[in-house]
């Protein structure tokens, strides 16, 4: 009886060893990672204008402004702000080209505008 216990626990074992040598490989497919840097830069933009619901002029359906800096191809982001509180965001921004060109972002939520007394203030991000 011993010496089948022995080659039981012997068999064990090695089974538990090569199970191990299974788990702990690991396969990674070639790829390349690094980091970068860049200049960051602001835009500056003036004339804010609104465009006022056509059937409640106390509702903004968009909002345009111009700068100097060229937009094409880049992401614009609007975010109306009551203090720090976000009211509404919208993606649905038109940048417009270099020298004074003029961006335009429509609102779509909530339906028939934006209340002109639900916010005080906008966030603009720019992005690639």
């Amino acid at each position: 009886m011993r010496k089948r216990t022995l080659g039981v626990v012997l068999l064990a074992g090695l089974a538990m060893s090569g199970a191990g040598a299974f788990t702990a490989s690991n396969t990674i497919a070639s790829s390349t990672a690094g980091f970068g840097s860049g200049a960051v830069t602001g835009v500056t933009v003036t004339n804010t204008n609104y465009t006022l619901a056509a059937l409640d002029n106390s509702k903004m359906t968009a909002m345009s402004f111009t700068h100097a800096v060229d937009l094409t191809g880049k992401t614009v982001l609007l975010e109306l702000k009551n203090g720090t509180t976000p009211v509404v965001t919208t993606n649905a921004c038109v940048p417009g080209a270099g020298g004074t060109a003029k961006t335009v972002c429509t609102f779509t939520v909530p339906v028939g505008g934006v209340p002109l007394t639900s916010f005080d203030g906008f966030d603009l991000t720019v992005h690639q």
